[in-house]
């Protein structure tokens, strides 16, 4: 691969991780919600299994969608699942983009409250007011708008991790019976089961953007190497900061940004900066996501249809919002992980049928 399909590699990999950064990894809430209740070896186990499966999902997305050139990339889930299946996961893709974006307000919310004290609602009112307005102007360029971004954004939350394992190492490895006194919450019992349906969770959100990349790849090298760029450095980031939450369990699980709290009042300098990159982590999500909810029912044409559908959905998605954050990921996520597995079910059976007839 000669060094520009390198680089273009690493930029389609860095859009994927961007799309992925939102509130729920770079706050550590997430991580908390999927991985940390299963302890120091569990975690490691699960995040080891998410990454491989995601490294393998990404990588053949990214290539079906160079090939296939879709110029609706939603055409992706017929191309998998057939016609009638792949048109009801069409409409279905699109609600859970519009959930992830009421998702964003949440945690736009508590993040300013946690960091200034502030009501939630002011942060959730802002939060919907860009993205909306951000929705109706249109996007342009997102791809590489996310690529720039993204590093920086993640480049903090695994230094936040890094921060948390070095200052307390032994409490990573030796944490699993505070844990398990915590009673933390366990919507998957297993590690195989968990890194299974954590990716399962984030394939059923990504598949549209990552086939919408792939058409962006001119070689097989460049779409194959994105995906798994994409999917092996957002699980590493995954769990380095899983282990520095960890390493600081009894001082961060009961808030709604533990991230936030791992950094503490210690250092008001970097706590400030980190919450403004988390803002600009769930802004970066929730505009692709009401995005994507607004074009199924209205392409962007500039017109008041469009301006309208967007307002009246926006102001739905911040309704929802007003549900407590961490309550919001722990529910919606896990459930989210029920219809990435029937897709990987139907990507993996596309594929082998186009084995036996080739």
């Amino acid at each position: 691969m000669s060094s520009s399909h390198l680089w273009n590699g690493i930029v389609f990999g860095g859009a994927i991780m961007g799309f992925i950064i939102g509130a729920g990894f770079a706050s550590g809430q997430e991580i908390l919600a999927f991985y940390t209740h299963l302890g120091f070896a569990g975690s490691l186990a699960g995040g080891l299994f998410s990454m491989l499966i995601l490294a393998v999902v990404f990588a053949v997305i990214m290539e079906d969608g160079r090939k296939l050139q879709y110029e609706d990339a939603n055409d992706i889930l017929e191309y998998y699942c057939g016609k009638y299946l792949g048109e009801l996961l069409k409409w279905v893709v699109a609600i859970v983009m519009f959930l992830v974006a009421s998702i964003m307000f949440s945690g736009a919310g508590a993040t300013l409250e946690q960091q200034y004290g502030l009501d939630p609602l002011v942060g959730r009112l802002l939060m919907a007011a860009i993205t909306i307005l951000t929705v109706i102007l249109g996007l342009k360029n997102l791809v590489n708008v996310i690529g720039v971004i993204a590093p920086v954004i993640a480049i903090f939350a695994i230094g936040v991790g890094v921060v948390g394992i070095a200052s307390n190492p032994a409490g990573v490895t030796g944490s699993d019976e505070l844990i398990a006194s915590l009673n933390l919450n366990a919507p998957f019992p297993n590690w195989w089961t968990t890194g299974f349906m954590y990716a399962a969770y984030l394939t059923m959100g990504l598949l549209p953007f990552i086939c919408g990349v792939g058409t962006q790849a001119r070689t097989r090298g460049e779409a194959v190497g994105g995906g798994i760029f994409g999917g092996v450095g957002f699980m590493l980031g995954v769990m380095v900061l899983g282990f520095g939450l960890m390493a600081h369990i009894q001082d961060v699980h009961h808030t709604e940004i533990p991230a936030l709290a791992l950094i503490g009042t210690d250092s008001p300098l970097v706590s400030n900066v980190f919450a403004v990159a988390l803002m600009l982590a769930i802004y970066t999500t929730a505009v692709p996501m009401l995005w994507t909810a607004v074009n199924k029912l209205a392409p962007f044409d500039g017109t008041p249809r469009y301006r309208i559908i967007t307002i009246v959905l926006g102001v739905i998605a911040l309704f929802g919002g007003l549900l407590k954050f961490s309550t919001m990921i722990g529910i919606i996520y896990p459930a989210l992980g029920w219809g990435g597995l029937l897709i990987i079910v139907c990507m993996v059976w596309k594929k082998i049928r186009g084995a036996r007839g080739a």
